[in-house]
């Protein structure tokens, strides 16, 4: 469904966003039906057909790769930047997260989340990610099948490069552990509740 295998890197990056800025506007439709008079008659079918009718696109499913990037900007770039002292210090295994594909000759340990996250986060400010969506691609199989990588070079010494490749699935587990860091450590800093979860 999505076969964007042969484009351009460049091209699949500017899928990913709008895609991303499709289910953005889904959710727009998704609002206003909730609140039409004839919501209770409305399936989600219905919403989800309307919404294809009016953008005719062959490609877009709404859980998709521009989403995973809107997550991960959100809970590595603005987290990292925000509350970096909430982000533990253990291995990826811990969150049950296995790189496809992992490189930092430069370091030690290149699978500790506080350095991988540092990593992404400079490869989502650079814009630097590198979308992988197979041809057989379904919107069911997007978790499974969809791959990311993240690279980063560090500007004073060029030999302090950082090659990440996570399935879609992992990835955005990657966001979701990331988030509920933030929420506990934010909860037991201001003595509240910690937010419902993500999933």
């Amino acid at each position: 469904m999505f076969q964007d295998s042969d484009f351009p890197s460049d091209l699949k990056l500017f899928n990913a966003i709008t895609h991303g800025m499709l289910s953005f506007s889904l959710l727009g439709h998704l609002a206003v039906a909730l609140k039409s008079p004839n919501a209770d008659k409305l399936t989600l079918k219905d919403v989800y057909d309307q919404f294809q009718s009016s953008h005719k696109s062959v490609l877009f499913g709404p859980f998709n790769e521009g989403v995973l990037l809107s997550a991960l900007y959100l809970s590595v770039a603005v987290v990292k930047s925000n509350w970096a002292s909430f982000i533990p210090d253990d291995d990826l295994a811990t969150w049950k997260i296995t790189p496809l594909l992992i490189e930092a000759p430069c370091e030690p340990h290149p699978t500790r989340i506080k350095y991988v996250a540092k990593r992404l986060r400079n490869s989502l400010s650079h814009a630097t990610p590198s979308i992988q969506v197979p041809a057989e691609t379904m919107h069911e199989n997007v978790a499974r099948m969809v791959t990311i990588t993240f690279s980063d070079k560090h500007m004073k010494n060029p030999a302090d490069t950082f090659k990440l490749s996570l399935t879609f699935a992992d990835a955005y587990h990657f966001a979701k552990k990331l988030h509920e860091n933030i929420a506990f450590g934010l909860a037991m800093k201001h003595n509240i509740r910690s937010p419902m979860s993500v999933d």
